[in-house]
Parts: structure tokens; sequence; C-alpha cells
């Protein structure tokens, strides 16, 4: 049975992740200050605003990044679900504050997100494909995500996804051999006759044990962890660990902290975000970086330190590397 209410809500935002848009980051990724920082951008966006806007990222050479933003729009919208609650539990008699009214605007409106990367290879060719086919996912938050089908794997992992479709390339959903089909695939919510129920069973699962997720603007970098219940000891803070990089050139030593500024001057750690909602087990992110007083251009930052560490040339590593390179945590 097909459950289609959550498509007739009002559109908030639309926020896109995609190899389309702008300028392809890859080829400089060892310069971190290159990197795009969506991670700020959204979150600042929506604690600040209280709401989404319309965004477009560019995803280049590191399509992964997409999983990530899928896995962060997911949070933030069960952050301000959080906030409204906390925010009316004091039961004010008066009217609400503007700000609070704002919030609860946005949650009953949808967040509508694209990841795309979809580039018709030979196979496709040979097969007669358009490319690999769309779904659309309903979260438990409620956030609607149209992507392929490797970019729901930090939303299968985490059991977030309630409800999945194909969207199959001859449906009608875009015209027929239609190359831009991110551009429209959003407007199968007014379409929905199109969509196929599908099983959450076909999404990839999160491969690697601890995989380079994501890097912001000053080279700290998210360690996606496939199940934090397996490093609970490593992770104890004021002990000393090695950061392992799969067919790397050596290991990394790393001070475990609670927050970044438990970190000394000048050298790199590893510890869970307070932002963070505590993980014991299953996947979540461990955060790596090299604390110093002006983060600003500083050349050896965490992100550096790692590709280093894997051995390939700095000058033309790309992110490529990552989707096949595991990492590990030992004592």
């Amino acid at each position: 049975m097909k459950h289609f209410d959550m498509f007739t809500r009002p559109r908030e935002a639309t926020v896109q992740f995609s190899d389309v848009f702008g300028a392809i980051p890859g080829m400089e990724h060892h310069d971190a200050s290159s990197l795009y920082d969506f991670d700020a951008e959204l979150t600042a966006q929506v604690r600040n605003a209280g709401k989404f806007h319309d965004a477009q990222f560019s995803i280049g050479y590191w399509p992964e990044l997409g999983d990530y933003g899928a896995v962060l729009l997911e949070e933030l919208r069960r952050y301000q679900k959080q906030e409204l609650l906390r925010k009316r539990s004091g039961g004010s008699a008066g009217p609400e504050h503007p700000d609070v009214l704002v919030l609860h605007t946005s949650v009953e409106r949808a967040v509508v997100a694209v990841v795309n990367c979809a580039p018709r290879t030979n196979v496709h060719q040979e097969l007669n494909l358009n490319g690999e086919e769309f779904h659309v996912a309903i979260t438990s938050s409620g956030l609607e995500v149209y992507a392929q089908l490797p970019y729901f794997r930090g939303l299968q992992a985490r059991g977030w996804i309630e409800e999945f479709y194909r969207i199959p390339n001859d449906a009608g959903a875009w015209p027929e051999g239609e190359q831009f089909r991110s551009s429209c695939v959003t407007q199968v919510r007014s379409n929905t006759g199109v969509l196929v129920q599908e099983d959450t069973a076909v999404i990839p699962s999160l491969d690697l044990p601890i995989r380079v997720a994501y890097v912001d603007k000053f080279g700290n970098v998210r360690l996606e962890c496939a199940d934090m219940g397996k490093l609970q000891e490593l992770l104890m803070p004021g002990r000393a660990v090695n950061l392992e990089v799969e067919g790397g050139r050596h290991s990394i030593t790393a001070h475990v902290v609670k927050r970044l500024t438990d970190i000394p001057e000048g050298e790199v750690g590893l510890y869970r975000n307070p932002a963070d909602d505590p993980v014991a087990s299953g996947p979540g992110y461990l955060e790596f970086v090299r604390r110093v007083s002006n983060p600003n251009g500083h050349a050896a930052h965490a992100y550096a330190t790692l590709i280093a560490a894997t051995g390939v040339d700095a000058a033309v590593f790309t992110p490529d590397v990552w989707r096949q390179c595991a990492l590990a945590i030992s004592g």
C-alpha cells in the first residue's frame, strides 16, 4: 500500500547536492580552503534562522559527500523538532515568541533534498538505460530525499527511512530520454502515480568500518564509523590511539579527548562532537582535528596529515581514494 500524504505538504526548501553545479571540487582537495563547507552553512542557517532555504552544493569528484549531506539534513530536521518541543515545554501564558512560530512553520513544511551523481557509463549504453534510476525516501523526520541508491546508505544504516520508492526512468516522470533528470525529479511530488514501492534492502550497506565522510574548510575531518560500539574502549578520553590508513605509509598517533580544546596546541586528536546525538552502537561520526590557535590557512591541518598517511602524492591526490580506503583505530 502506498502512502503519499507526505508529498502534499507545502515545500519550504529544496536543497540540492550535485555534480552539475559550480566549480568541480576534487582536484584541489589537498587544499581544504578550496572546499565549500556546506555542513557549516546548513547548520548555521537552521540553528540561527530556525528554517531552511533553497540551496545548491557541488559534490564533483566526491559524490559520497551527498550521502553525508542527506544524513546532515535529517539530523538538522530532528534538531528542529527537539528544539520546538524544548521551547514549548515551559508553557508560557503569553503569546509565543516570533522565532518559535518560525520554527513551528518550518517543521510543518517539507524539506526536499536531491543528491545526484549519475554519469552514463558504457554499461548503461549497452543496456539502453538512461543512467541509474532515482529513488525517493521519506525519513522518520519527514525529510524527502531524491537520489540514486548509493546515497541512501547513511540514512538506511541509521534506520531512518520510513517509506521508499523507485522512480522508473520510463514511467513518465520526465520526457523520454531526458538527460537532466535531476532538474525535475522532485516534481514527482505532484505525480506520485509513477512511484513504485521498493524494499530498502536494495540500498548498499556501509562497506567500510571507518571512512572519510566530510572535510571542512579548516581541514577538520568527519570520520563515519559503521559501528561505534566496537570502538567504545578505544575512545575513552585521555588515551592515545593510532589512526591507520589501509595500504598507507604510516599510522597517525592521536589524542582521544572530549572536545576540541582538550587537544594540545599543534597536535591531532579524535573526539565525538558534542553537537552530535550520543551513539552507543551503530553508525556515528568522529572528529579528527589538528588544534591550532589560528586555523585559517594552516597548511598542516588534519586532512593534509591524513592524505600524507595514504602515501599518495598530494599534488595528484583526489578524493576518489576515500571510496575504497578503509581506516582503523588501534590502541
